[in-house]
């Protein structure tokens, strides 16, 4: 029998908590929600290098007039994401998680950036370096990708062991979406 770490159990367990005490408060959720974005933008910004403040992401959000000059890549990167997590807590659950879906969600993040690579995987010899990390070659990307949705979308059908946690069906694919950096957005 699989052991479950402790963490897992406690997510499960909050999880079921808020399954349970949800029911009713859609309203409430959905302005918590949206009270959210600006926080989530702003956290995923900074580990992408973004020189944007937790406020200033605010004011961007809410097209309030900056204290300083900020690049129009940040600007578009704060706007950008923003409507993904948007589209993200609206429609996730109508569709699977596909290629085309996580091409939809890149062009609508990479969009007004770079346009010449909004929405498709790398091709030929493009090459990605985040940090010291350099991704690998373009022509690798269509099997990484079949083997992460495989992974993503058989995770959904395990029984409630620590692989299924949903702390971990978001992070796996997420971390192997990252490491090959599939497209261009640098």
């Amino acid at each position: 029998m699989a052991r479950t770490l402790n963490i897992y159990k406690k997510i499960i367990a909050l999880r079921e908590r808020y399954y349970s005490a949800s029911p009713g408060k859609e309203s409430l959720l959905k302005i918590i929600a949206e009270a959210e974005i600006p926080e989530q933008v702003y956290n995923s910004n900074a580990i992408e290098n973004s020189t944007l403040s937790l406020e200033e992401t605010e004011k961007i959000l809410l097209q309030i007039d900056l204290d300083r000059y900020v690049s129009e890549r940040e600007l578009f990167e704060a706007k950008n994401l923003a409507r993904v997590v948007g589209y993200i807590d609206k429609r996730a659950k109508e569709q699977e998680l596909s290629e085309e879906v996580i091409l939809f969600l890149h062009k609508m993040l990479i969009g007004n950036i770079r346009e010449e690579v909004a929405g498709r995987f790398r091709q030929g010899e493009e090459r990605v370096r985040v940090g010291t990390h350099i991704a690998p070659h373009a022509s690798e990307i269509p099997e990484l990708m079949k083997k992460m949705l495989a992974e993503y979308n058989a995770s959904r059908h395990r029984a409630q062991d620590c692989t299924s946690a949903p702390c971990v069906r978001i992070c796996a694919p997420v971390h192997r979406w990252q490491w090959p950096h599939r497209t261009s957005n640098q």
